[in-house]
């Protein structure tokens, strides 16, 4: 059985950039995962949860005898440290969520999403949400 915790409104934000003035190079895409405190209180809260439902409980123990760790690691158990947990999670975490908010609304576009400073030029996705949504961006976007 695989559970997983999911940080639906991540506080931390990274950042594109342009590499060069070379159209063909990629861009500069640094994510930021995991950089607030809140972030990482908010997954090692989750994740300390998750233990105690699968390993201190009756549902959770008729199910579940131990967690198996990525290889090399400890696995964690309800007594964890908060240290434990979060080189887990800096180990092991994955992006569980839709990326927004690159070309901000009122940064970078402005409210008819018209890219500032340019002439017919529009952006019509997910860069533009300036906060992160807590659920899939379809019926936003």
């Amino acid at each position: 059985m695989m559970k997983s915790i999911m940080l639906l409104v991540p506080t931390s934000r990274g950042d594109v950039s342009i590499r060069s003035a070379d159209a063909n190079d990629t861009p500069l895409i640094n994510p930021n995962f995991y950089a607030t405190a809140a972030d990482r209180a908010a997954l090692n809260h989750g994740t300390r949860r998750v233990l105690q439902a699968l390993l201190t409980t009756k549902a959770g123990t008729q199910h579940i005898e131990c967690e198996i760790p990525p290889p090399g690691m400890q696995a964690l158990t309800p007594e964890s440290t908060d240290e434990e947990i979060d080189a887990r999670i800096r180990a092991v975490g994955l992006n569980h969520k839709h990326a927004m908010g690159s070309n901000p609304m009122g940064k970078v576009v402005d409210t008819q999403l018209r890219v500032k400073g340019t002439r017919s030029l529009r952006v019509c996705d997910a860069s533009v949400f300036p906060v992160a949504v807590g659920g899939h961006p379809q019926a936003t976007l």
